[in-house]
């Protein structure tokens, strides 16, 4: 049997949901994700989110009348520039 030469890279994956996710609310349930993303880049200060904080824009979308079917009332839109603050 032979020794392997470098060691393992182990990587973690999850979908952050809650009760909104799949509603019309959050249709797409990105709601979940950036509030974690927000609490880790808190509680993490060295985390470095430059990548998401790049691609955050275009990778999530704001139009849930698109996705949900139903009218824009009042929904909360998500706050990119808010999650980008330290």
């Amino acid at each position: 049997m032979e020794q392997a030469t470098v060691k393992p890279e182990v990587r973690y994956t999850l979908d952050a949901s809650n009760l909104l996710s799949g509603t019309e609310m959050d249709p797409l349930s990105q709601d979940p994700t950036i509030q974690l993303l927000r609490r880790l880049r808190s509680a993490l200060p060295p985390l470095d989110l430059t990548w998401m904080d790049h691609f955050l824009p275009t990778l999530f979308d704001d139009d849930r009348q698109i996705h949900s079917g139903g009218s824009r009332g009042g929904q909360a839109r998500v706050d990119h520039a808010a999650l980008s603050a330290t």
